[in-house]
């Protein structure tokens, strides 16, 4: 079906293209249009289901109202309940979003920023890949609008919105140190990224303060997937390593991966093995054996960080970053 235009509109209800334009645009009181004109105009753009043409609009105004979001993993369920949070935030602040999931893959998000860019949104709120820091630096030297959320660069200056990922990793060892586990391992994620080298090095202070060693075979750094933890715990649970009493895990998909691990290996929690896990799923609050998780604040993340993009957006001339640090919760099951 052709698009309807103005020019349509225009023809069919006997006014001006001009007039037409500024009853549409709720400038009609301004112009002085009589309320007889504009009714009809109105009248007849809905029934003909009349649409503005997005870009010649986003060209006048100088913005889209449309936000991009690159995230790490959508199927995490910590990262979709950030989208939802966002999207819902930013639908009341009349804006659109657009959401990509890079995978984990470094030249994925570099393709999607671009992509975003091209689409000419007006902002991007990124969870940052492992190396994707050249990506960043880019959009810095472009003063693009962006925000990084759950991970980012300590040595660069961004607008950021993380929890305090070190003290949740201290207080999970902590809570495995204090129930009598001398032997707790560490399926720590994917190597040199934020999240995986701030809890990997909780783990260690955990130890350290507690008067226990560090064993660098009782740490296993994988993909964040649920087949990387399950196979990371078999190793640590078969007497390949040293042998583990208990596991911390460094994020939900890790720890179910985990979970089957010794489900499948009729081992018994507590009485063989314990696990702990970084961050939740609302399966772990059925489990009937005790069980600990970190609680990270999704929502109150992805509030944060829209509301500091769309401050930037509106202070665009403004240099200074940003940088939020949200708490976690420990949770225990017993």
């Amino acid at each position: 079906m052709k698009r309807v235009s103005m020019k349509n509109i225009a023809s069919l209800s006997g006014v001006s293209r001009t007039v037409v334009s500024r009853v549409l645009n709720n400038k009609a009181d301004e112009y002085r249009i009589s309320k007889d004109t504009k009714n009809k105009i109105l009248k007849l753009a809905k029934k003909l289901k009349y649409q503005p043409n997005q870009l010649a609009l986003a060209l006048k105004l100088g913005r889209t109202n449309t936000i991009g979001l690159i995230v790490s993993d959508i199927t995490n369920p910590f990262f979709s309940t950030i989208a939802k949070c966002i999207e819902d935030f930013l639908n009341r602040a009349n804006y659109s979003l657009i959401i990509c999931n890079s995978n984990e893959k470094c030249e994925k998000e570099t393709e999607y920023i671009s992509l975003l860019k091209q689409k000419n949104v007006d902002g991007i709120i990124i969870s940052p890949t492992q190396n994707s820091s050249d990506g960043i630096k880019e959009l810095l030297h472009e003063r693009y609008p962006f925000v990084l959320i759950d991970r980012c660069f300590q040595k660069m200056d961004t607008n950021c919105v993380t929890v305090d990922n070190r003290k949740g990793a201290y207080d999970l060892t902590k809570y495995l140190i204090d129930r009598g586990h001398c032997f707790v391992a560490h399926i720590a994620g994917i190597k040199k990224t934020y999240t995986a080298s701030e809890r990997l090095k909780g783990y260690k202070q955990a130890l350290k303060e507690n008067g226990l060693k560090y064993r660098k075979k009782l740490v296993k750094h994988t993909d964040f997937s649920i087949e990387e933890g399950y196979k990371a715990a078999r190793d640590l649970l078969s007497g390949k390593t040293e042998k583990a009493t208990a596991i911390f895990c460094a994020n939900n998909k890790l720890t179910i991966g985990a979970l089957q691990a010794v489900s499948n290996m009729k081992l018994k929690i507590p009485d063989d093995i314990e696990i702990v896990g970084f961050d939740e799923i609302n399966l772990y609050r059925l489990f009937t054996f005790p069980f600990a998780f970190i609680q990270q604040p999704a929502e109150e993340m992805g509030k944060r960080a829209s509301e500091i993009l769309l401050e930037q957006l509106k202070n665009k001339d403004s240099h200074k970053f940003k940088q939020t640090i949200l708490k976690t919760k420990l949770i225990c099951i017993e």
